[in-house]
């Protein structure tokens, strides 16, 4: 009998896997395949840790068909999601999405693949231009754009709050961002005011 890895993923703890377990289990029965699942919870925000494993495990040939109910379990965007089934594919692992009846085992599934990435590419383009115009329009308005800088050599740095962005997921150039400084101009003032980058940001 074929071995099959389910996804799941919840995006807070007051939700429960049963609506997703329950669709797994059933197309894995009518399917005569045996099904594992592997369940999380993580925002959309938040880093996919066990998503993240079953893809290492795929690309050292442990997870060969990797089944989820819907596509949005894989990503928080579309290009998010893409790109993950880009890097499983390239793992020799088939992906199966029942909700969008993609099977990229087949032709037809890959096609789909195709005509996906193709719109997520037009969307990306779309935005990007819309962003370039306002961005443009505001300028000629005489607005200044950005974030307000922070003059981190006054401001004491809340390294606890730091850590706190760090816990949550947040990457060091996001939590630069929301300081509105640069993640090497941060990372040069947490060293001078005596605390380590690494310690409090990590290394990511």
């Amino acid at each position: 009998m074929r071995l099959v890895t389910g996804y799941v993923r919840v995006s807070t703890g007051d939700q429960t896997f049963e609506a997703q377990e329950r669709a797994l289990t059933q197309a894995a029965a009518s399917r005569g395949v045996r099904l594992t699942i592997v369940g999380e919870t993580a925002s959309g925000q938040r880093r996919r840790t066990q998503l993240d494993d079953l893809e290492a495990r795929a690309r050292a040939g442990n997870v060969r068909e990797l089944w989820v109910v819907g596509l949005d379990r894989l990503g928080r965007s579309m290009l998010d999601v893409l790109l993950r089934l880009d890097r499983l594919s390239q793992a020799g692992c088939v992906v199966v999405s029942l909700r969008e009846g993609l099977d990229l085992g087949s032709p037809a599934g890959r096609l789909q693949a195709q005509l996906l990435a193709a719109f997520a590419e037009f969307e990306h383009a779309m935005i990007r231009d819309r962003t370039r115009a306002g961005l443009a329009a505001a300028r000629a308005r005489g607005r200044r754009l950005g974030r307000p800088r922070i003059d981190l050599d006054e401001t004491e740095l809340d390294a606890q709050r730091i850590h706190g962005w760090r816990v949550e997921g947040r990457s060091w150039e996001s939590i630069a961002a929301e300081l509105g400084v640069s993640a090497a101009t941060l990372a040069r003032r947490l060293a001078k005011n005596g605390a380590s980058p690494d310690a409090v940001l990590g290394h990511s």
